[in-house]
């Protein structure tokens, strides 16, 4: 679970998973891409093994995750290292699309349809830096 506080919110990985894209903030979601190696000592000892890439999908104010329940805290979307993913929209009826590795995910499928106007509007999202 993610602790929230004044400035953000901060989540822990899984051990030796690594964030190493940017971040997609969009609409009041951060859509975040990790590597996890694989495990040490599981699978064929003598097969080649490259690891996996996560997708999770966090509120920008809570940290809470925002994948229904269907796909579980993350979403493997390639194995490897991916990018970081780019939101892209057709026009169609079927609203935008995450295009990240060798996929298109749409997002009203990984939201929800009460979402989808959301991400074909644009939404102003801010960062700032406080000194201590």
């Amino acid at each position: 679970s993610a602790t929230a506080g004044e400035f953000g919110f901060y989540r822990e990985l899984a051990a030796n998973e690594k964030i190493l894209q940017p971040t997609l903030t969009t609409a009041g979601r951060v859509f975040l891409t990790t590597y996890a190696p694989p495990v040490p000592g599981a699978g064929d000892p003598c097969a080649y093994q490259t690891g996996e890439s996560r997708l999770y999908i966090y509120d920008l104010k809570t940290g809470a995750n925002k994948l229904p329940d269907t796909y579980g805290p993350y979403i493997v979307v390639g194995s490897g290292i991916t990018d970081g993913g780019r939101i892209f929209d057709t026009g169609d009826s079927g609203g935008p699309y995450l295009l990240i590795g060798t996929s298109a995910l749409q997002l009203v499928d990984l939201l929800g349809s009460g979402n989808q106007t959301n991400f074909r509007r644009f939404l102003r999202t801010g960062w700032s830096e406080f000194d201590d």
